[in-house]
């Protein structure tokens, strides 16, 4: 469940930092096939790795100052410390 939520948290985060709506997306070839590794992969085992890819590219916000703040909060939470997370993502 602290995964989800937060993902959720990252997530608002990336959009609070003006990711969002359809303009200015744009294809992206390496997502793409990461994406069709995964559709491919036979088991949870052989898709951990591709999800953690995905998860990877997501998260480059591209500002460092933002990409500092979701390691820091993803350490955290992998710590067990859900509070200082969520004061990271603040």
């Amino acid at each position: 469940m602290r995964r989800i939520a937060f993902a959720i948290f990252a997530a608002l985060m990336l959009a609070a930092c003006g990711w969002g709506g359809n303009e200015g997306v744009r294809a992206d070839p390496a997502l793409d096939a990461l994406f069709a590794q995964l559709e491919q992969s036979d088991s949870a085992e052989a898709a951990d790795p591709v999800e953690r890819a995905i998860w990877q590219h997501w998260a480059d916000s591209g500002s460092p100052t933002v990409n500092v703040l979701l390691e820091r909060a993803a350490a955290a939470e992998a710590a067990g410390d859900a509070d200082l997370a969520g004061r990271y993502i603040d």
